[in-house]
């Protein structure tokens, strides 16, 4: 479904009839298993890529799914998404919006007293905010659709 939906978002980009061409997408990955639509943007930047001859910078990561019209939708762990992007060297990770508001960590505080003949101590966990670029150190850019995306990709603006 993600395939089918890269195809007609990025084809509907490029100005491209998406019945002129075959697309075959081969992954290629040290993973198990592979779920969800987490790929489909990625996927379709690369099929946009491929019908505007045009090349993909290897610093850029994106991730979230994607719809015919080339909307980019929310997905999940994008912060260990995150993570996974800075390990690969990319500099600019680009996620759907929403995807780069707050995250919370929560820190553990012990507090300790005493009441009358008693010691007592409590755990507290409490909460800390931050933004996901800066507790991952790499830029995080939200981005709407497909030609949000091909801005950074590609320098195209619509």
């Amino acid at each position: 479904q993600s395939a089918r939906a890269a195809v007609k978002a990025a084809s509907t980009f490029a100005r491209i009839d998406p019945s002129t061409v075959d697309v075959i997408f081969t992954i290629d990955t040290g993973a198990d298993l592979i779920s969800g639509r987490s790929a489909g943007s990625s996927m379709a930047i690369a099929v946009a890529a491929a019908l505007l001859n045009d090349t993909i910078p290897d610093n850029i990561v994106m991730t979230g799914d994607i719809s015919e019209d080339g909307t980019i939708g929310m997905v999940q762990a994008i912060p260990k998404k995150a993570e996974a992007a800075k390990a690969a060297n990319a500099t600019i990770f680009l996620v759907p919006t929403g995807g780069s508001s707050d995250v919370v960590r929560f820190n553990r505080q012990k507090e300790c007293g005493e009441v009358k003949d008693y010691d007592y101590c409590r755990v507290l966990y409490v909460a800390e905010k931050g933004k996901l670029g800066d507790e991952v150190g790499i830029r995080v850019v939200e981005v709407k659709d497909i030609a949000d995306a091909a801005q950074y990709y590609f320098g195209y603006k619509e």
